[in-house]
This record gives C-alpha cells, sequence and structure tokens, in this order.
C-alpha cells in the first residue's frame, strides 16, 4: 500500500510525494474545512479540486498512458488547521 497522512495548517500547501507515478488517488480529507486537490504541483485554488470537510474522493488523470497521464506529488490546500489531517492513498501505478 502506498499511504501518506499529514497533519494540516491551515491555508499552508502540502506536499505529498511518493516513489512510484500514479494515475488513481484515494484523498480523504479528515479536517473540519475544505480541502483544494492537484494532481501535481500547481497551487491555484480556482483550477484544483474541492473536497468538503469529513469526505473522501477518488480523483484520476486521464489514463491513456502519456507520459502526463501520471505524477508521484499530490498538492494538498487544506482551508482548516487539523492534527488527523489528510491522507493520501496510490490507487493505482
Amino acid at each position: 500500500m502506498l499511504i501518506k497522512r499529514q497533519p494540516t495548517a491551515s491555508e499552508k500547501a502540502l506536499k505529498f510525494e511518493f516513489s512510484i507515478k500514479g494515475s488513481k488517488f484515494l484523498i480523504k480529507n479528515f479536517t473540519d474545512g475544505d480541502i483544494y486537490v492537484d494532481l501535481g504541483e500547481n497551487e491555484d485554488k480556482e483550477v484544483m479540486i474541492l473536497i468538503p470537510a469529513a469526505t473522501s474522493q477518488i480523483c484520476m488523470i486521464q489514463e491513456l498512458g502519456t507520459p502526463w497521464s501520471q505524477t508521484d506529488v499530490v498538492t494538498i490546500i487544506p482551508a482548516a488547521t487539523s492534527e488527523k489531517g489528510v491522507e493520501v492513498q496510490c490507487l493505482k501505478w
């Protein structure tokens, strides 16, 4: 299993770096606020995936086998500070 979990600080971007590149990730938001997610290193919340508080979502990159169809970095910007934070699991690599 490829799982990483980190506590959050409000509005401070987190970079989850994996040893392999993946195309499908399960992202769990254990915080009391929204989180913004990018499958890559983008930090522009306007184009990031919004995951509400206390929910999870599977996020995927197109699966065409092109070089940009995988990433080893998931960027998350949380709206709230939390000890439990967020968890990212790479489901497909």
